[in-house]
């Protein structure tokens, strides 16, 4: 894919230009490659880099990416979109060119649906901007980015502002970290009322995301005071609308795995967590995985920073506890014995066996 191919003298970009047909007689090349699973991201980067070599592409300086979602719907519009990975894998060819200046992702839909809806759909939810109190949502507005690092960690930063009234003074940022030697994500959020608003005004922080193993029923797991809540959503048999609360969290984590025991585990901070929340239907691929923030009083020009985690693991059926990156479950079983297991090149304790 070029972006900045030339244009002949004799065609012009405008909007109301139409492209000109090719003749029928003009052969195009399809090359059709097998995969077995999506989860084999090296298959797929393989047919990727070996597709671009064989069309003769060289990527090269700004290029845009576009999805094609045309329309995601988990019972009526299963298959028209790009699967999430083939994103990630076409991204991870293109991020290793080093012709590559820079990649975009941009996208509209074609049918009339909001184009952040069926991001939902397709899965492409994870991370999403929002506040509770007010209920507002960030997701379709622009954001400006920077990035930056060393050779032992990377980060990416996104910033964005509301629109009209109070939210047009609300400035949302949050930055993304990755280290080597450890499988976590960290994020770093801060939210600030600009001083030029003038008001003293309240925020109620929303980490909101859509987030389990496309096509596994899928388990989500919240510490409370009476317990560990859980909620399971079956994508084969999804419920025409299913939700559930739990109030008065007991620890700063949570977490979700699928039915081949891989799942993410998140910490967040526990003092100002208010509630944890899932939700899942017809029409979503997998349920969302969220938490509410206490609502935070700010004067113009103050600002609230919160940080939260993101850790991958595998070999659980369920999640008990949650410290650092070290993620484990509990299995009271007479049978049941004491166990370490590597996962994701780190060291996931999973204690099985009675106190």
């Amino acid at each position: 894919m070029r972006l900045d191919r030339e244009i002949g003298d004799d065609q012009t970009l405008s909007g109301n230009d139409r492209h000109e047909e090719k003749p029928m007689s003009e052969k195009f090349k399809v090359i059709i490659r097998r995969c077995a699973d999506y989860a084999d991201a090296g298959r797929i980067r393989a047919i990727i880099r070996e597709g671009m070599a064989e069309l003769g592409e060289k990527p090269h300086g700004k290029v845009l990416l576009k999805p094609n979602l045309i329309f995601a719907h988990s019972r009526y519009g299963r298959y028209g979109y790009t699967e999430p990975r083939i994103m990630d894998a076409i991204i991870d060819v293109l991020g290793a060119i080093p012709e590559v200046e820079k990649i975009t992702i941009g996208e509209r839909t074609a049918v009339t649906v909001p184009t952040r809806y069926v991001f939902r759909g397709a899965g492409y939810g994870f991370l999403r901007d929002q506040l509770w109190s007010p209920a507002y949502a960030f997701a379709e507005r622009p954001y400006n980015w920077r990035s930056g690092g060393d050779g032992q960690s990377a980060w990416l930063e996104l910033s964005t502002t509301g629109l009209g009234g109070m939210m047009g003074f609300t400035h949302v940022t949050k930055r993304l970290q990755i280290s080597r030697g450890s499988p976590a994500l960290r994020v770093e959020y801060r939210l600030q009322n600009d001083p030029s608003s003038q008001t003293h005004y309240t925020y109620g922080l929303w980490s909101h995301h859509f987030l389990g193993v496309v096509g596994q029923t899928n388990r989500y797991f919240y510490p409370t005071t009476n317990g560990v809540g859980e909620f399971t959503f079956d994508p084969v048999h999804p419920p025409r609308n299913a939700e559930a609360w739990f109030y008065e969290p007991a620890r700063g984590w949570a977490a979700c795995c699928g039915a081949n025991g891989v799942g993410l585990a998140a910490t967040m901070d526990a003092k100002y967590t208010y509630c944890f929340y899932s939700w899942g239907g017809i029409g979503v691929t997998v349920p969302t995985f969220e938490w509410r923030y206490l609502r935070q009083p700010l004067k113009a020009g103050q600002s609230f920073a919160t940080q939260m985690t993101f850790t991958p693991f595998e070999g659980l059926a369920r999640v008990d506890g949650v410290v650092g990156e070290v993620v484990g479950a509990v299995d009271l079983s007479p049978t049941a014995r004491t166990r370490r297991r590597p996962s994701c090149g780190w060291w996931s304790a999973r204690p099985t066996g009675n106190p």
